[in-house]
């Protein structure tokens, strides 16, 4: 009985060592999450301010003009959804160049150049009834 609670233990031990490691990880790589929720009258609550701040950064680094095509991008195809209650699981592409930041078809038609863009962030959003995540990754 006291081993199989030990063992347990051990397993509860590992498994928080493991979750900080993924952190930690997720940080080193520039990762940023946020988690909400859907309001009673069907709209999407979820702050995304580390998540803008983040692609705000990188637009001042990459940009020489256009760099305001982030809040464009944003509006239409993040804002828009979620304050209309329609936000779908799927991902958006943050594409940067000198010249402005490409949307997931434009980075389409482009992709295989290696010298067109500096960097490439996506944004996974995850939607179920009750809840929204959304994820900023390389």
């Amino acid at each position: 009985m006291m081993m199989a609670k030990r063992i347990e233990e051990l397993q509860t031990e590992l498994w928080l060592k493991n979750q900080m490691i993924d952190e930690l990880r997720n940080m080193l790589n520039g990762t940023v999450r946020a988690n909400g929720y859907r309001t009673s009258d069907g709209k999407f609550e979820i702050n995304t301010s580390d998540i803008l701040t983040k692609l705000i950064k990188l637009a001042a680094k990459h940009c020489d003009s256009y760099a305001s095509d982030l809040f464009i991008q944003w509006k239409y195809d993040i804002d828009k959804h979620l304050y209309d209650g329609d936000m779908e699981t799927q991902y958006f592409v943050f594409a940067f160049r000198d010249n402005g930041i490409d949307h997931k078809e434009w980075w389409e038609l482009h992709k295989d150049d290696p010298h067109y863009y500096k960097e490439v962030w996506y944004l996974s959003v995850v939607v179920d009834e009750t809840k929204i995540t959304m994820e900023l990754h390389k």
